[in-house]
């Protein structure tokens, strides 16, 4: 350090005096016209007088300033060795970003298929458990983190309403409906469709979810073995919620309708009464539906308890009011009016009721009417409908449960939740022993 401001020991005067020389011979040389050399030679003047103590502050000030320059110098040096040597882990600066090759070694899968899944291709999906345990492995090493993601990789879901002569229009569907709705809301599911099949013709539907690659399907509904084996061929994940059980090797979701008309039932013979009738579906070979299991329960009952079947005594109709309103017209008719009748559903026992008042008849003095659901409106119509509570709304929350569950891999044998049933007496039966 001496020797730097020993070389700095000139007096200020000669300093001048290089620059004048300089700019002299760059003014002779130069075509531009500048005054500038004859201001330093006038100051060279100057500082002739003044040389003693000029050159000596000005002397001190330029070695000071060079120290600092020196002192700056080797202190940034240092702590630019030390940030080298020992990184200084500051707040709000994030690590560099995993690569995908990172995540494929973690996951012990192909870089392919890392890419595959965090791009959420539905051309060639990875399978539920290899996908899941690539997103873990993205999120644990920050590669994924942010809501962009979420919206792009987000699982989507079907929901089929199957059976032809049901809608969504039925409280009990539209109460499933919202339990699905609700749920797949809370697991960050997207429920792109929601179909019904209603009066429509099913081939083309199933043609265009087998293009649609969902990550799951709920089916609702009466269904034939013909169309639940498209479903299965689809390779998708499928869960059936609903109160007739499929018995399709597939996850289930039920309110068992065969325990619930063996509860009305069983009510009606410890009642007393001598002819039991019934208003619902009666499956036949055409029909081929895999789990309308209803009229299997009434009549297994029925023989359970020696009860004689009287087949004039049932009709087979669509589970609407309308047709259960006609189906009374027909047995009052011909004069097979049974003392009671179970409905398999809450709306025909509206319309029963409906029809038995048109006629003049007192319900239940002259004849007891029990349906299955527990509508809303049951407990509001007169006489109030005995009938057979079932739940709806959980039946929906509970299958996008159980499906995000397979969807994720922690199970994969099918699963079976079957929720109770309970028999509700209101004023629409009356006890004859």
């Amino acid at each position: 350090m001496p020797i730097i401001s020993f070389s700095f020991r000139l007096s200020f005067h000669n300093l001048l005096q290089i620059f004048g020389l300089t700019f002299t011979t760059f003014q002779e040389n130069s075509t531009v016209n500048t005054g500038f050399s004859s201001y330093i030679f006038i100051l060279s003047s100057l500082f002739q007088i003044f040389n003693p103590f000029i050159s000596k502050v000005f002397g001190i000030i330029i070695r000071l300033f060079i120290d600092i320059l020196y002192i700056f110098y080797y202190t940034s040096t240092i702590l630019w060795m030390i940030i080298q040597f020992y990184p200084i882990p500051h707040k709000g600066v994030l690590p560099m970003r995993p690569t995908l090759y990172e995540i494929a070694q973690q996951a012990g899968v192909s870089i392919s298929t890392v890419s595959r899944v965090l791009n959420n291709d539905k051309q060639k999906p990875a399978s539920p458990a290899t996908a899941e345990k690539v997103k873990q492995i993205a999120r644990s090493l920050g590669y994924i983190n942010d809501i962009s993601f979420a919206r792009t990789s987000a699982k989507s879901l079907a929901c089929v309403l199957v059976s032809p002569s049901d809608s969504f229009n039925n409280y009990f569907f539209a109460q499933l409906l919202v339990g699905i709705q609700e749920e797949s809301a809370r697991l960050d599911y997207e429920l792109k469709q929601t179909i019904s099949t209603s009066n429509v013709d099913i081939s083309p539907i199933l043609s265009s979810l087998e293009k649609q690659n969902y990550d799951g399907i709920i089916l609702l509904g009466r269904i034939t073995q013909e169309v639940m084996n498209r479903f299965k061929q689809m390779g998708t994940n499928l869960i059936y919620a609903g109160l007739n059980s499929p018995n399709a090797d597939i996850d289930e979701v039920i309110c068992d309708a065969y325990t619930a008309t063996t509860y009305a039932t069983e009510y009606f013979i410890k009642c007393g009464f001598k002819s039991i009738g019934f208003l619902g579906t009666i499956p036949s070979d055409s029909a081929n539906y895999i789990n309308e299991h209803r009229f299997r329960a009434f009549c297994d009952t029925l023989s359970a308890h020696s009860f004689p079947l009287d087949m004039d005594y049932c009709r087979n109709i669509i589970l609407t009011a309308d047709q259960a309103y006609a189906a009374v017209n027909d047995l009052i008719e011909h004069k097979k009016l049974p003392e009671a009748i179970i409905c398999a559903d809450d709306y025909p026992a509206i319309g029963a009721i409906s029809a038995l008042h048109d006629h003049g008849y007192k319900i239940p003095q002259d004849i007891s009417i029990i349906g299955l659901a527990d509508i809303d409106i049951a407990q509001f119509i007169s006489p109030r409908l005995t009938t057979v509570r079932v739940v709806k709304k959980e039946l929906g929350e509970f299958a996008v449960k159980i499906l995000d569950d397979r969807i994720s891999g922690r199970h994969t044998s099918p699963i079976k939740v079957q929720f109770p049933c309970e028999l509700v007496v209101r004023e629409s039966s009356i006890s004859l022993s």
